[in-house]
Parts: structure tokens; C-alpha cells; sequence
């Protein structure tokens, strides 16, 4: 709406119009107008915020499985447990998740076993595989587990274990075991989970929030779906009886 300037008012019906008051009395409006509209915004966009976050990791995630081959390891998923945004859930329903927050668990891995291992190997997998990218690898391994298989990986090149046969480390003889020995070299991913999802939150990116971002312009259109109805329907039948009380016949 255009408001009228002194310019435009003339003669003696000056003094009868107050485009000042008609101007404080829609701002005075405002708070209450959107409340409601607002409130339901702000619902929206914490869903699509999630959905996104969401879909975004996975596909880091993904990304991350498909670049090694398959024949190493099996894969049970528990990287896609990683992620709990929840946790970062504002009472608007809004997340306040950036390229600065990690919202992710890290007891969310569970050991090689399927089981959570109270020696830390959900830990170590999270800082092992997940931040750093060793696929199925590590440059480490926790004494408990080297004392527990009598052997140890070659620090210098990761390597990891699946199926087949071991050495016994008195006898020296093979035998059969579901870890068999550290003959499998490790791979380390050009980029890792951790830093592909970190990556999507700068300029251009999947979760870039700045002006003009992915996000930043749907958040824009769900302010309008909620806000224009209500906009309108306050110019429709709220609004004329303003102007008529603060600019009597300005259209006269």
C-alpha cells in the first residue's frame, strides 16, 4: 500500500488525515496479523530443514560406501545412524545445525560384532571411518582387541580383517576365523562423510543457508505460502475501515 505524503494532502483536509496514525496502526497490527502465520513458518520450514539435513547426509554417506567395493566388509548401516539432529531442535521447530555444529552421536556405531563394544570401538570407528574416511580400515587398533586376536595392523598402512584363516601365535598354525588376518589394505576415501556433509553448507552448496542459498530461498517461499492469505485477507476487510478512520475521503 502506498502511503499519502503531505504533498498529496491539500486544502482543509489536512488536519482530518493522519497518515501517521493509519501508519502506526498497521505496524500496531503486524505482531498479531502474522502470529498464528508465523508460528506455522517456522513448523514448515524445521520439516524441510530436516528432510534436507537428512536426505543431504544420507547421500554423503552413500557416496562414501559406493566408492569401495563391496567384497571387504559388510555394510550394516551404521553410519546413517550417525546423524541426530534432534538434539539440535529449537522450540520453534526450527534446527540450528551450520558448517560449525556436529550433530551427529558418536556412539552411533556399533562394533564389528552389531553389538556397542564398552571399549570404545563405536568411538573409533567414528573418528576412524566416518571423519577421517578409512574404508573398512584404521591406522590403529585398540590394544584390547590387538591382545585379544595376538596380532596387530602395520601402523604405517592400514589394514583391515574379514573371514579366513588365521595364525595361531604359539603354534604357528592356520585355522579358520570369521576376522582372519589383517591381509585386506585399508582405502582411504578422497573425501569422508564427515567432510562431504560439512562441505554442502558453503556457498552453493546443498545446505547453504546465506542469501540466495538452497535453503535460504525455499525458506522464503514458505514465509510467502503462510503469510501472503493472510496479508490479503487483512487489506480485504481490515484495512479499509483504517483508512477511512485515519484519511476520511482520500479517494473523494
Amino acid at each position: 500500500m502506498k502511503f499519502l505524503t503531505s504533498e498529496e494532502l491539500f486544502g482543509d483536509v489536512m488536519n482530518k488525515r493522519d497518515v501517521a496514525g493509519l501508519r502506526a496502526a498497521i505496524e500496531n497490527a503486524l505482531p498479531d496479523l502474522f502470529e498464528e502465520s508465523d508460528k506455522a513458518a517456522l513448523r514448515d520450514i524445521g520439516a524441510y530443514q530436516k528432510k534436507e539435513i537428512t536426505r543431504v547426509f544420507n547421500e554423503c554417506v552413500q557416496e562414501f560406501y559406493d566408492n569401495y567395493p563391496p567384497h571387504s566388509y559388510v555394510r550394516k548401516g551404521e553410519l546413517f545412524d550417525v546423524l541426530d539432529i534432534d538434539s539440535y531442535r529449537s522450540s520453534s521447530g526450527t534446527y540450528s545445525i551450520t558448517k560449525t555444529t556436529d550433530p551427529f552421536d558418536t556412539h552411533a556405531i556399533s562394533g564389528r560384532e552389531g553389538s556397542e563394544d564398552a571399549r570404545g570401538v563405536s568411538e573409533y570407528l567414528y573418528d576412524i571411518v566416518f571423519k577421517k574416511g578409512w574404508h573398512g580400515g584404521a591406522d590403529k587398533v585398540s590394544p584390547q582387541k590387538a591382545e585379544q586376536w595376538g596380532e596387530h595392523p602395520n601402523t604405517g598402512a592400514p589394514f583391515w580383517r574379514k573371514p579366513g584363516f588365521a595364525t595361531d601365535p604359539e603354534s604357528g598354525e592356520k585355522y579358520w576365523h570369521p576376522f582372519g588376518e589383517w591381509h585386506i589394505q585399508a582405502d582411504k576415501a578422497k573425501t569422508s562423510p564427515y567432510d562431504a556433509f560439512k562441505k554442502q553448507f558453503d556457498p552453493g552448496g546443498q545446505l547453504d543457508y546465506s542469501a540466495g542459498g538452497a535453503l535460504n530461498e525455499e525458506f522464503g517461499r514458505i514465509i510467502d505460502r503462510h503469510s501472503d492469505p493472510v496479508w490479503k485477507k487483512f487489506c480485504k476487510e481490515e484495512l479499509p475501515g483504517l483508512v477511512a478512520k485515519y484519511l476520511p475521503g482520500w479517494n473523494k
